[in-house]
């Protein structure tokens, strides 16, 4: 299984807006990102894509979903105010077939990461980088990370290469 987690890109400062957060959306920055990372993912091979309900992880997928014809389902243990029960259970829940995007918070794509990664935690760079509109690519074979990639704008630093080690940085993000 192949899970990659994507962080919501850009939708200005939470300051800013006066209304419920859950509704806050994209700025102009973000909603470039969101096109951008569309771009980037379209040949994945994507099967599914899964969100957080707030509005701006949404739109961070939206162009993807158009793109491929996928629609977004949203799932509330993506949600910002998470814990970590809510998270286990829904990486459980994931299919063992196909490429499942999922888009969260900063907060939750770290937790997500980190309980992905385990044992290998050590083995990258911590705190773990989140950037908005970055995302983690891990390939997963029967509970053990087989790779683990982070993807920030236009480089990718590889942590983890066929369950074992092995740091390299490199340009773009091919279909695996």
């Amino acid at each position: 299984m192949r899970v990659l987690i994507v962080r919501h890109a850009k939708a200005g400062r939470r300051e800013s807006w006066d209304q419920d957060d859950e509704l806050r959306p994209l700025d102009p920055g973000g909603v470039t990102q969101a096109k951008s990372l569309a771009q980037r993912l379209v040949g994945a091979g994507i099967t599914k894509i899964l969100s957080s309900p707030y509005l701006r992880c949404i739109e961070t997928v939206q162009p993807l979903g158009e793109s491929l014809n996928i629609q977004i389902e949203t799932d509330d243990r993506l949600r910002e105010d998470t814990d970590f029960e809510a998270l286990s259970s829904f990486l459980a829940s994931l299919e063992t077939e196909g490429v499942i995007v999922a888009c969260t918070h900063g907060n939750v794509a770290t937790e997500l990461v980190e309980i992905l990664l385990g044992p290998h935690l050590e083995e990258v760079d911590y705190p773990l980088r989140c950037a908005k509109a970055s995302l983690w690519d891990l390939d997963l074979s029967r509970d053990k990370v087989m790779r683990a990639t982070y993807v920030e704008g236009d480089s990718e630093t590889t942590y983890i290469t066929d369950g074992v080690a092995r740091r390299t940085t490199s340009g773009q993000l091919a279909k695996r």
